[in-house]
């Protein structure tokens, strides 16, 4: 084996080296970008692990985003801001109510939903509006945002209900307002849905009702869950 050895490196000519070194550093750059890629699952796998201890998100819920719902959407309505945090709370008597003019067949639809695992994966399967009440009847500031999302957990706490919530877009909320109808919000002549707190569930295609007011939306999580699309996690 030696004199084989001895014999290759002779041959080399001037002219070799640098192909060689050329193809040396190709391997070098792909381990690089194996190495990258193994960093990165590492770190999207820990986050997501330490959200699922604490009650946060669970990997399920945000893989099954592309394959969002096209008969319902989650409307959630808040008193303030707290919901951009990425969770909030919302008081039980208007969570998928009367009170929150929930039509009757959906609330007995979503009935079990802390019961039945299939209903609470649906749950996190619907496209979701998020955003604090109008600061007047079916208005507010121009400058004031609304966010499409996904529902990513639910807990049940008796009294509120705390919902935990990834952000995809933000939306201008006075557009939301002047689309009510169609976007399957109700409203009268005086109100609308986003004066006041609920959680309500609409049947309604919420994507493409959107996209027909001017508001393109993705379907899949974007940089914030790279690592997800990428594979890791489904």
């Amino acid at each position: 084996m030696a004199n084989l050895y001895e014999t290759r490196e002779n041959s080399l000519t001037p002219m070799e080296l640098p192909t060689i070194a050329g193809k040396l550093d190709g391997i070098a750059d792909d381990v690089k970008a194996v190495r990258n890629h193994v960093e990165r699952a590492t770190v999207g796998l820990a986050a997501t692990s330490e959200r699922m201890r604490t009650g946060g998100v669970r990997s399920s819920s945000v893989a099954s985003l592309p394959r969002y719902h096209n008969s319902y959407y989650n409307l959630f309505v808040l008193d303030d801001n707290a919901y951009e945090q990425g969770e909030f709370y919302i008081a039980a008597q208007y969570a998928l109510t009367k009170e929150a003019d929930v039509d009757p067949h959906i609330t007995k639809h979503f009935s079990d939903l802390f019961d039945n695992p299939d209903t609470f994966a649906e749950i996190k399967t619907l496209p979701s509006l998020f955003m604090s009440k109008n600061t007047s009847h079916k208005r507010t500031e121009k400058s004031k945002s609304a966010h499409y999302g996904v529902v990513d957990n639910i807990v049940n706490e008796d009294t509120r209900i705390k919902v935990f919530w990834t952000k995809l877009k933000a939306i201008q909320q006075q557009t939301l307002n002047e689309a009510a109808k169609e976007l399957g919000i109700s409203a009268t002549t005086a109100r609308n849905e986003l004066d006041s707190p609920r959680w309500s569930i609409k049947q309604f295609d919420l994507i493409p009702a959107l996209e027909g007011v001017g508001i393109p939306v993705e379907y899949s999580v974007e940089e914030s869950n790279v690592v997800l699309n990428e594979g890791v996690l489904v």
